[in-house]
């Protein structure tokens, strides 16, 4: 999982695009705000966050009233940096914990009032979702939000993933041309790709940042050295190979309506009722969906 603690140690707050994390915040806090304001939380309550990442929910979160008086513990898989963290470590009501394992949380039976994750739990196998009833008081409350395989992100992803073949040859033929930056045969490839790439390719490559990468690294090209060139195109294929192997991971993760059921009947057997489904939009979109479940 390098290519996800490459980007929590960038600063990074959740795995939501920079361009619609305002919108995505605005909506999901409506979610979080029915989950907390429901009779089932006591208002003084120990909350789990599995699968936290750099603390979007809880810096969504802890501002709330409703939140004054809890205790949040934000764990993940990752080595979390306090220093990157969303909310300021400080904090006398947030613990973070890096190191986790969702699948084995290494926590005691009835631990917590309450276990939340947002955009993380589903990355996790199934037995990530009996681990978090298995934490829960009796009576305790479990709340995800995650993205469905139809949401609209997953399926901007999709799109962006055609083009991940076309971007690992265009990374092939800048190493070329790291070597030697004025060899006519590897100018001549690279004009050869911009010709065949389809339009459609283009424009998730130039979506994606590739072309302003590759446009980067011809500015300098001429003005670094051997060493130096390599160096460059060695950060912009580590760049994109981990940007792509997020995107495959995403939608992998997203749930299917037959892992959304079999997940239900898994919950269910344990004695868990569900509370609350819902599906969470945007402009008409659904971007994700939520549930709250009881112990």
């Amino acid at each position: 999982m390098k290519h996800w603690q490459s980007y929590w140690n960038s600063g990074q707050h959740s795995s939501i695009p920079n361009d619609v994390k305002d919108i995505y915040g605005l909506t999901l806090k409506g979610f979080w705000g029915e989950v907390f304001s429901a009779p089932l939380v006591p208002p003084k309550n120990a909350i789990l966050e599995v699968c936290c990442g750099n603390g979007a929910l809880p810096n969504l979160l802890l501002t709330q009233p409703m939140l004054q008086q809890g205790h949040w513990h934000a764990t993940d898989y990752s080595s979390l940096n306090k220093a990157n963290f969303a909310v300021s470590a400080s904090d006398s009501r947030l613990k973070i914990q890096g190191k986790v394992n969702a699948e084995k949380l290494p926590f005691e039976d009835e631990t917590y009032d309450v276990v939340v994750s947002q955009f993380g739990i589903e990355y996790a196998n199934d037995n990530a979702f009996l681990e978090a009833l298995r934490v829960l008081v009796e009576g305790g409350i479990f709340a995800f939000i995650a993205h469905p395989a139809s949401s609209r992100l997953i399926t901007e992803h999709q799109q962006a993933l055609v083009a991940k073949d076309s971007a690992m040859e265009l990374i092939a033929i800048l190493k070329r041309l790291s070597n030697e930056p004025q060899r006519q045969e590897y100018k001549d490839s690279f004009n050869a790709f911009m010709a065949n790439t389809p339009d459609q390719i283009k424009r998730e490559l130039a979506l994606a940042g590739m072309f302003e990468a590759a446009n980067a690294f011809f500015a300098q090209a001429l003005k670094i050295n051997k060493a130096q060139r390599q160096g460059l195109v060695g950060s912009i294929e580590r760049c994109f190979v981990d940007y792509y192997a997020r995107m495959e991971d995403m939608v992998a993760a997203a749930l299917t309506e037959q892992r959304i059921d079999r997940l239900c009947k898994l919950l269910e057997a344990k004695g868990a009722s569900l509370s609350l489904h819902k599906e969470i939009s945007v402009e008409g979109q659904v971007v994700a969906i939520g549930q709250l479940w009881q112990k």
